[in-house]
């Protein structure tokens, strides 16, 4: 009967999800890459799901819908009771990815928005400014609400939170590049932007050894998962914060953690190394990068 459930579910959700990844390469307006969001979550809860996350990662590991993908556009729906209200409030958000940084100031209650900051912060993304300025503005108001560390002062201890979040995506990341069919695997490397790889790689490299050097510059976000961005900025966080965060990122996770992570992004990135890839899995070798 689960597994009845479970392809049910899965038949129900996959067009949504193939709207979804086309209207965010496409670069569509926010409103509608939210309005695919909206249906594929309240798709679970016309299901009665209540426990996401165990339901997420068996989803995922039968198809090449993520469970970071589920997890959002549960928060979606539950966020936005009617789904008239996405383009209503946000019908003039021209790039989705300026709504997702945007969207724990509306939705954490943390940051604990005034009624009158939430409708500027709705102004402000509706406006039409230049995208780097909305992003910087959002940035500046994040710290205010929840005022954060730099990484240069921060001791081992305060890193540790750090710690789950990148063993958590490891353990996704793993999952995908080992476990998921072909078909499903080159789908998961598509959902990235190739100048995002790239990034990543080169950031994690600099974790991984201390004689190279982070990029200077933000990661280049637009179009990425949130689960996936939100690991990222975090290590961008600690790497630009010197040499000494780097060391202090070292003593809580092993450098070959991070070349792990690293060997599964070149991989990626590079068509060949990932038809490599796929065929030493199914012959049982593991591929390393040298």
């Amino acid at each position: 009967m689960k597994g009845e459930f479970l392809e049910e579910l899965i038949k129900e959700i996959a067009p949504l999800n193939n709207r979804y990844r086309m209207a965010v390469r496409n670069r569509e307006p926010a409103h509608v890459v939210l309005g695919y969001l909206w249906d594929i979550g309240d798709v679970l809860l016309g299901y009665g799901v209540e426990r996401l996350h165990p339901l997420a990662r068996e989803i995922q590991e039968q198809s090449y819908i993520t469970a970071s993908l589920l997890s959002y556009a549960y928060r979606i729906r539950r966020y936005f009771k009617d789904r008239r209200t996405i383009k209503r409030n946000f019908g003039k958000v021209s790039n989705f990815s300026l709504f997702r940084e945007a969207f724990p100031l509306l939705e954490n209650p943390r940051y604990n928005l005034s009624k009158r900051e939430k409708s500027e912060l709705v102004r402000l993304l509706n406006s039409g400014a230049d995208t780097g300025e909305i992003s910087v503005r959002l940035a500046a108001l994040k710290q205010r609400k929840r005022p954060r560390k730099n990484a240069r002062s921060r001791h081992p201890e305060e890193l540790g939170p750090f710690v789950p979040m990148f063993l958590e995506r490891m353990r996704d990341l793993e999952e995908q590049m080992e476990k998921i069919p072909r078909k499903q695997l080159h789908a998961f490397r598509d959902s990235f932007p190739p100048d995002f790889l790239l990034y990543w790689n080169r950031l994690v490299m600099s974790l991984a050894d201390e004689n190279l050097t982070p990029p200077k510059e933000p990661p280049p976000l637009a179009n990425v998962e949130e689960s996936w961005a939100s690991l990222v900025e975090a290590m961008y966080q600690i790497a630009s914060g010197g040499k000494s965060a780097r060391n202090r990122a070292r003593r809580l996770l092993s450098p070959m953690e991070f070349l792990r992570m690293a060997d599964y992004v070149d991989i990626l990135r590079d068509e060949g190394k990932l038809e490599r890839h796929i065929k030493r899995r199914a012959s049982g070798k593991r591929e390393m990068i040298t």
